[in-house]
């Protein structure tokens, strides 16, 4: 479970919790104030294969529109951990409002 904030630049995580850390091998002080949108390519410097690698622009773009309309999306995307190795990323993303409809987070589970 992460925790963006939508009122900040880039909407930045905010919260990681110990699952997320330990399916992608990133610890809390390597992804908190970043977009979470890093996990779609390998990182520099490990031996994933960089041919064909990254994640699916038609489900990047589709979270994206959802993203800024305000809305919930559930997408399955390729994400790659700490060590350069893929994963499928099942990705539920869940608006939160405040009390005068303002989009203020998001809050992304992956399973």
């Amino acid at each position: 479970i992460v925790i963006a904030d939508c009122s900040l630049p880039d909407m930045p995580l905010i919260y990681a919790n110990e699952g997320f850390t330990r399916m992608t091998g990133y610890g809390r002080h390597a992804v908190l104030g970043r977009n979470c949108r890093f996990l779609q390519n390998p990182p520099a410097g490990t031996t994933a294969n960089a041919a064909g690698a990254g994640t699916d622009p038609e489900v990047v773009a589709a979270l994206r529109e959802s993203i800024a309309a305000g809305l919930p999306c559930v997408v399955q995307l390729m994400n790659y951990k700490r060590n350069g190795d893929p994963f499928i990323n099942y990705l539920s993303l869940n608006p939160v409002h405040d009390t005068g409809g303002r989009l203020t987070h998001y809050v992304g589970v992956q399973v």
